[in-house]
């Protein structure tokens, strides 16, 4: 009878390679995977254990071309055994940030406004983190809040869909539909927050490493805090974060000024769906997103294989397509 064993990362056919969040009080036989959260697994070192959200396998005759994945989705194709995994907050419920823990989205709150962080990697948003946040954002929506700042992570707030995960995707071109509509829900989900002020608090353009996050001094002189802003007095010598968090402050104590702008808000948001709907808009979109993911108009499928790969070479698989 073969012994059974316990899921352990000792295939030499994966890397680590993405950041890591430490559990330093848990003693385990280095290598065990001890837990999964979305698709993050938790393994065991010497002396703790570390959270892995991305893995890549290592280039083969197989996999001439690897690229990275989330760690759940890499795992998969190695050992079934990941099912098995205990699975933590497989509920999804919004919680307050956690620094010993694997957490791609909180909501931290201050009174009467909330800030919500999702931390994609490279900040590609597949669709199963699409229909998370969605679902953070709506649980945002039943809270006592005024406003809610969106804050992404220190290095990206969003770089779209996630063509790693599409690439990987039995059909591809099906896996995009589902990515672009899943992220179309989180916009149109955002746009609705019409009885709340909501800030995007972008720090950090992800332009392919050409923008990095600015101080709120850097901010002024390009002209990246527009007039309601301006109404509120800022410190130069904070960090971004720290002056969006002391504009929603000030703003939505003053409750006059609040519903004058939410009034303001709500009109525009009225004004725009009578000339053209949301769902107008998004069919628009969607009828030019039909062409390239199953049309392959402009090449999408052999720059797409290029970008995740970082690789010249086109299979034959792509060009025929």
């Amino acid at each position: 009878m073969k012994e059974k064993t316990e899921p352990r990362l000792k295939s030499r056919r994966v890397l680590l390679c993405a950041t890591t969040w430490c559990h330093p009080y848990l003693t385990f036989c280095p290598g065990r995977i001890l837990a999964k959260r979305d698709d993050a697994i938790c393994i065991a070192t010497k002396d703790g254990a570390l959270w892995v959200s991305q893995l890549r396998s290592l280039k083969s005759k197989i996999k001439p071309y690897p690229f990275k994945l989330p760690a759940i989705i890499q795992l998969g194709e190695i050992s079934k055994n990941i099912r098995n995994i205990p699975e933590i907050n497989n509920k999804q419920i919004l919680t307050t940030p956690m620094t010993n823990n694997f957490q791609e989205i909180n909501i931290e709150l201050f009174g009467s406004y909330g800030i919500l962080q999702f931390d994609f990697y490279n900040g590609a948003m597949s669709t199963s983190q699409c229909e998370r946040l969605l679902k953070a954002i709506k649980q945002c929506q039943k809270m006592p809040i005024k406003g809610l700042i969106l804050a992404g992570n220190s290095n990206n707030w969003s770089n779209g869909i996630n063509l790693n995960v599409i690439q990987h995707a039995i059909n591809p071109s099906l896996e995009g539909w589902k990515n672009i509509k899943a992220i179309n829900e989180v916009v149109k989900e955002i746009i609705k927050l019409t009885n709340i002020i909501t800030v995007a608090a972008v720090q950090d353009a992800g332009a392919g490493d050409n923008a990095n996050p600015i101080l709120a001094i850097e901010a002024i002189e390009i002209g990246l805090f527009d007039n309601i802003e301006q109404q509120v007095q800022i410190n130069l010598e904070q960090g971004f974060i720290d002056n969006v968090k002391e504009f929603m402050k000030a703003f939505i104590s003053d409750n006059a000024k609040f519903m004058k702008f939410i009034k303001h808000k709500q009109d525009i948001r009225k004004q725009d769906e009578s000339k053209k709907s949301l769902d107008e808009y998004e069919k628009d979109e969607l009828e030019e997103m039909h062409k390239d993911l199953f049309e392959n108009r402009n090449n999408f499928h052999e720059k797409r294989w290029a970008f995740v790969t970082k690789s010249s070479f086109t299979p034959l698989t792509l060009t025929k397509k």
